[in-house]
């Protein structure tokens, strides 16, 4: 007996989950730890179930911004020229151990 083409794990181990998700693995580990992603333990594996780490996907999407027409984008632009951000640099005077 085959599999389907469209069977889905029921659980994947973190290396997996890493790789399917793009999460690091430290922050896999933090979302365990503060009890955002539930675990399952066989044995001494850590399996993620599929739906759990879906509904994680799920939880963090961000709705996209709504479009803006061309004029509200131009009404928007500021007319002041953008600000630098910090001080310039300084150069060191050399000390004397550089000088000579």
């Amino acid at each position: 007996m085959t599999p389907e083409p469209d069977a889905r794990p029921l659980a994947h181990q973190l290396q997996s989950a890493v790789r399917l998700t793009g999460i690091l693995r430290s922050q896999l580990y933090e979302l365990i730890k503060c009890g955002e992603l539930p675990i399952v333990k066989v044995g001494r594996r850590t399996l993620i179930a599929d739906h759990d780490l879906r509904a994680l996907i799920g939880r963090h999407r961000v709705a996209p911004a709504p479009r803006r027409s061309k004029s509200e984008s131009e009404a928007s632009a500021p007319t002041d020229p953008p600000r630098r951000r910090g001080r310039p640099r300084k150069t060191a005077e050399p000390t004397p151990l550089e000088a000579a």
